[in-house]
């Protein structure tokens, strides 16, 4: 599937099961192949047939010892009539979440566009959004 579906203008009232699920395959796909690393779909949630959460994590800890994993959230909504895709990354090491120098805890914000995901910024989870999130399994 190309990002064809996903970038649609105008943007679709409704999708069916068959869409989203393509949706869900191709963004889990690239990010599994931008970051390196094999994901599973741990679960999707659609939200009034327009919005998508998706939950991804490796298939297995990475590094050897220091066993590397993460867990994304992946979110496609509709912003001025235009689909807008993100990821929120969260990294651990042997079941530890890992942060950035002088926070609690942070993440990694990529952005998809067509064809490509970049990453915006490294975050932290200032308002405690996702304090508790578990590790890879």
């Amino acid at each position: 599937m190309s990002d064809d579906l996903i970038f649609r203008t105008p943007v679709p009232a409704r999708r069916s099961a068959d869409d989203w699920a393509a949706i869900v395959d191709r963004l889990a796909g690239t990010l599994s192949d931008a970051l390196g690393v094999p994901l599973r779909v741990e679960g999707r949630d659609v939200v009034d047939d327009v919005a998508l959460t998706c939950r991804v994590a490796t298939t297995s800890p990475v590094a050897g010892l220091l066993g590397i994993g993460l867990t994304a959230t992946i979110g496609l909504e509709v912003i001025e009539r235009r689909p807008v895709v993100n990821a929120f990354v969260f990294l651990f090491a042997g079941g530890t979440r890992l942060a950035l120098r002088g926070t609690a805890e942070s993440y990694a914000e990529l952005v998809y566009e067509p064809g490509r995901w970049r990453l915006a910024a490294w975050t932290e989870d200032e308002y405690g959004e996702f304090t508790g999130r578990p590790a890879p399994r």
